[in-house]
């Protein structure tokens, strides 16, 4: 039986998950449940999965020093305590819940903490997943997580200003970036030459143009789109895809 430690967005997605799995668990939050209830529930838990915040997981895991360490698990992405199992789900848990497929397309990073310290597979740290997994080193798991932050929340703070600029600044519906969305996504699933638009044209005259626009409502956003341009050109991205 798991003991989920948490009543977060990832602790319901995940419990939501194991529930379409049949998978036996408990739950437990500090301000529902009693520390006599926690005791009870940890006693008969074969793994303790903590999702709470990364600065408290340490010290909830200290607070229990009677406990084998061979019993917890912590889901943080960035976090690595040694001698504490590790695995990170790989997905992006929102308000609602998902449909019971999409959970089982999440990869799960487990982190080895030292060459001569294999990490367990996920059949044997959350059996009865189904889920694919990889591993990744301690020392990886910083930039590992980075990347994580880069991609998804980076990419979310500009749809939504792509959604706020359309409904507030010119009166179009949100709606209607819907299928651009879907489609960038599809372009990044499908191939690497998935850049577009005149970054993957080299148009520079259009790009100044872009930029000029934001410069003149004196946007914010203004200052993230020159970084964009410093990083294409620092990188090359500009050969990688040079058609319309």
């Amino acid at each position: 039986m798991f003991l989920m430690i948490g009543n977060g967005r990832l602790a319901r997605h995940l419990c939501f998950y194991f529930d379409s799995l049949g998978i036996s668990y408990a739950s437990w939050h500090r301000d529902t449940h009693s520390q006599a209830d926690f005791l009870a529930q940890a006693n008969q838990a074969t793994r303790i999965l903590l999702a709470i915040s990364d600065k408290a997981i340490e010290p909830f895991i200290l607070s229990y020093p009677h406990i084998p360490k061979n019993k917890w698990l912590h889901l943080s992405g960035a976090l690595s305590i040694p001698g504490i199992y590790a695995a990170h789900p790989l997905g992006s848990f929102g308000e609602k819940l998902n449909p019971p497929e999409w959970y089982r397309d999440i990869y799960f990073i487990i982190e080895q903490q030292s060459c001569s310290d294999l990490s367990l597979p996920l059949s044997i740290l959350l059996p009865g997943l189904p889920n694919a997994s990889a591993v990744i080193r301690s020392q990886d798991k910083p930039y590992y997580h980075s990347l994580c932050v880069l991609s998804n929340n980076f990419s979310t703070i500009l749809f939504q200003k792509l959604f706020s600029g359309l409904e507030k600044e010119l009166n179009i519906p949100k709606e209607a970036a819907y299928a651009y969305l879907k489609q960038t996504v599809f372009n990044l699933e499908k191939t690497e030459q998935a850049l577009t638009g005149p970054f993957a044209r080299n148009d520079q005259n259009t790009i100044e143009k872009n930029k000029q626009a934001l410069q003149e409502r004196q946007d914010v956003f203004a200052d993230i789109y020159q970084a964009f341009i410093d990083l294409v050109q620092k990188s090359n991205l500009t050969k990688i895809r040079r058609d319309t």
